[in-house]
C-alpha cells in the first residue's frame, strides 16, 4: 500500500504548563488544536512533535 494515498489529520493537546488543568473558572487551560507538523517523504510518514 502506498502511504501517499491515505488522508491524515491530527489534533494535539496544548497548555501553558505541563501541570495545567481545566477548571470551571478556566475551561480553556488545556485545549485541543489542529496538528499539522507531519507529512510524507519517500513513502514514509514523518511527525515532528513539539517539546513538552
Amino acid at each position: 500500500m502506498e502511504i501517499e494515498r491515505l488522508n491524515f489529520n491530527g489534533r494535539i493537546l496544548t497548555a501553558t504548563s505541563v501541570d495545567a488543568h481545566n477548571t470551571f473558572e478556566k475551561p480553556e487551560n488545556v485545549k485541543s488544536v489542529d496538528f499539522t507538523d507531519f507529512g510524507i517523504e519517500n513513502n514514509q510518514l514523518f511527525i515532528q512533535l513539539p517539546p513538552m
